[in-house]
C-alpha cells in the first residue's frame, strides 16, 4: 500500500492535467496575428475573407469580407462564431504581395496563427501552422513559366502537360513530408485541392491555346482537355465530407463537365447549337451523375457560373431546389441564387447621399438602373468605373438609364472616396449605406460581401443582371496606364443589358 500511494498520487496528477489540457483545446479559440514586412505606408488595411461553405467565389451570403487595420505592419483577427472548417484569403493590396493574396488557406475554429509575411515569402507558427505552410508552399509550387516552347498544337500541349507533371511531383513531396502532422481529414482535403488545383491550372493553360487550332482540330482539342481531367486520382476518401469540404473540387468537376458541353457541340451542332441547350446538358449531367449534397453544391457552382453570362439558367432553378434536400447545407444557397436571379424583384432600398437625402429603388421606376457598389481604397472597383467610360459616354444625355454608385464605408470615407474621382464619374447618384456598412439591408438581402458589386435593373425594378460580365480595361494591369476599350466583351454585354431594359414596355 506504501508503494502504491505515490503511483496513485502521480496517477491522480496526470488525470488532473490531462483534463486541463482537454480543458484548454476545447476552450481554444480562432486567432490570427500577422507582421508584414514592406508594407507601403498608405496601406491602413487588409482584407480577410472568410468562406464558411467551401467555395472559391464569395457571392453568397455565407462568406464574410472584412477590413482589418494595419498598425505599424501588424493586425490581429479574432472572430466571433466560427464553428466549423472554412477558408480564408487574406487580400494585401500591394503589387508585393499578390502571390500570397490568392491563397486561400484550410481554417479550424482552434487554430492559433501567427504569419511573417514579406516579399519574399511567408513563415506560420502556432497551433494549426502545419496545414497554412503547406497550403502556402504547394500554392507556390503550382506556378508556369510565362513563355512555354513548342510549336504546333500537339506540341504545346506536350510541354504544359510536362510542367503539370513536374508541379505535382514537388506537391506530392510537400504533402509526403507533412503527413502524420496534420489531421488524416486535413491531409487528404489539402491532398485533393492541390491535385485539383494542379489539374485545372493545366487545362486553363491548354484552353488558352484556342487561338492556336485549326477547324480540322476542334474534336481533338477539346478531347484533350477532358482527358487531363481523367488523369487526377484523388485516392480513397475517409468520407464524402473530404469532397464536400475542397474549396476547387467542384469548380474542377464542373470544367470537365462544361468541356463536354464544348466538345459536343462541335460533334452535334444541332442539338447543342445555343448556350441554353448547352447548359441544359451541364445541369442534367449533374442531375444524373451525382447525388446528395456534392450534387447541390454542384448545381451552386454551375448558377454561379451561368447566371453571368446568360438568363438560360433560371428556368432550371425550381428542378435543382426540388432534388435538393431541405437539411442539406446548400439548400439556402440555392433558394438565395434563385432570388438574385433574372426577372426577381429589386431590393426597394434606402440610402442616402452626402447631404442625408433618402433615396429608394421604387423612385427610379420607368427608368433603367445601373448599380456599382464600391469601397474606399479598392483598386478593382476604380478599374470597373474607368472601364465604364464608354457606357457612361453612350448614356450621358439618357434621361431613362440612371448610374448609381452605392459606397460600403462609413459617411467621412464615403465623403472622400467621392472626392477621388476613382469611383464614380459626372452624373452619377453618389450613394452610402448610412453608415451601416455590410450591416445594411440592401447588402445583406444579396449577401454581398466585398467588391466591386454591380446590379442591372429594368424600368419596373425587376433584375436584369446581377454581377453581369464586368467592362474590362486593356493592356497593363495597372489603373493608370491600361486603356479603355469600347468593344471589351464586358463593355458591350453591359451595353447589351441596358438596351434590353430600354426596349421593354
Amino acid at each position: 500500500m506504501f508503494k502504491l500511494k505515490p503511483i496513485l498520487i502521480i496517477g491522480g496528477l496526470l488525470a488532473f492535467f490531462s483534463q486541463w489540457s482537454s480543458a484548454q483545446i476545447k476552450q481554444r479559440k480562432f486567432s490570427l496575428s500577422c507582421q508584414i514586412s514592406s508594407l507601403p505606408q498608405s496601406l491602413k488595411s487588409v482584407k480577410i475573407i472568410y468562406y464558411k461553405y467551401y467555395f472559391s467565389t464569395y457571392n453568397t451570403e455565407h462568406a464574410i469580407e472584412l477590413d482589418v487595420n494595419v498598425k505599424k505592419g501588424k493586425f490581429n483577427w479574432y472572430p466571433k462564431g466560427m464553428n466549423n472548417l472554412g477558408y480564408i484569403k487574406i487580400i494585401i493590396d500591394s503589387g508585393k504581395f499578390n502571390q500570397f493574396s490568392n491563397v486561400q488557406f484550410l481554417v479550424e475554429p482552434e487554430d492559433n496563427i501567427k504569419m511573417r509575411i514579406g516579399p519574399n515569402g511567408a513563415v506560420f507558427s502556432g497551433h494549426g501552422a502545419e496545414k497554412y505552410q503547406l497550403t502556402y508552399n504547394l500554392s507556390l509550387a503550382n506556378y508556369y513559366p510565362k513563355a512555354l516552347s513548342g510549336k504546333g498544337l500537339e506540341n504545346m500541349f506536350t510541354s504544359r502537360s510536362k510542367v503539370a507533371d513536374s508541379i505535382l511531383i514537388q506537391q506530392k513531396q510537400y504533402l509526403m513530408s507533412n503527413k502524420g502532422r496534420i489531421s488524416k481529414k486535413v491531409y487528404e482535403i489539402l491532398k485533393l485541392n492541390a491535385l485539383c488545383d494542379n489539374r485545372q491550372k493545366l487545362i486553363n493553360e491548354m484552353s488558352n491555346l484556342s487561338a492556336f487550332r485549326t477547324i480540322s482540330l476542334h474534336d481533338k482539342f477539346y478531347a484533350r482537355l477532358i482527358n487531363n481531367h481523367q488523369r487526377i486520382a484523388p485516392g480513397p476518401m475517409i468520407d464524402s465530407n473530404v469532397f464536400l469540404s475542397s474549396n476547387v473540387y467542384t469548380d474542377y468537376l464542373l470544367s470537365k463537365i462544361r468541356y463536354q458541353a464544348f466538345y459536343m457541340s462541335e460533334v452535334d451542332s444541332a442539338h447543342f447549337e445555343t448556350y441554353s441547350q448547352r447548359f441544359s446538358y451541364m445541369f442534367h449531367v449533374i442531375r444524373n451523375s451525382y447525388s446528395g449534397e456534392l450534387r447541390d453544391k454542384l448545381f451552386i457552382t454551375l448558377f454561379n457560373y451561368a447566371l453571368p453570362i446568360s438568363d438560360s439558367a433560371t428556368v432550371y432553378f425550381d428542378k435543382a431546389i426540388n432534388l435538393s434536400k431541405t437539411n442539406s447545407r446548400f439548400y439556402r444557397l440555392l433558394i438565395d441564387l434563385k432570388k438574385n436571379s433574372k426577372g426577381s424583384e429589386g431590393f426597394n432600398f434606402n440610402l442616402e447621399d452626402s447631404t442625408g437625402k433618402t433615396f429608394r429603388l421604387s423612385d427610379f421606376r420607368n427608368k433603367v438602373v445601373v448599380l456599382d457598389m464600391y469601397y474606399y481604397g479598392c483598386h478593382p472597383c476604380a478599374d470597373l468605373n474607368r472601364a465604364m467610360t464608354p457606357i457612361f459616354e453612350k448614356y450621358a444625355n439618357n434621361t431613362q438609364v440612371v448610374f448609381i454608385t452605392v459606397n460600403q464605408d462609413d459617411k467621412k470615407n464615403f465623403i472622400a472616396a467621392v472626392k477621388t474621382g476613382l469611383y464614380t464619374h459626372k452624373g452619377s447618384l453618389n450613394l452610402y449605406t448610412n453608415g451601416q456598412k455590410l450591416s445594411h439591408p440592401f447588402i445583406k438581402y444579396y449577401g454581398w460581401y466585398g467588391a466591386p458589386q454591380q446590379m442591372i435593373l429594368d424600368k419596373s425594378g425587376k433584375i436584369l443582371a446581377l454581377n453581369p460580365l464586368r467592362p474590362m480595361l486593356s493592356g497593363d494591369s495597372d489603373h493608370d496606364t491600361a486603356s479603355l476599350n469600347p468593344h471589351d466583351p464586358g463593355t458591350l454585354h453591359l451595353i447589351d443589358l441596358i438596351e434590353e431594359g430600354l426596349s421593354a414596355h
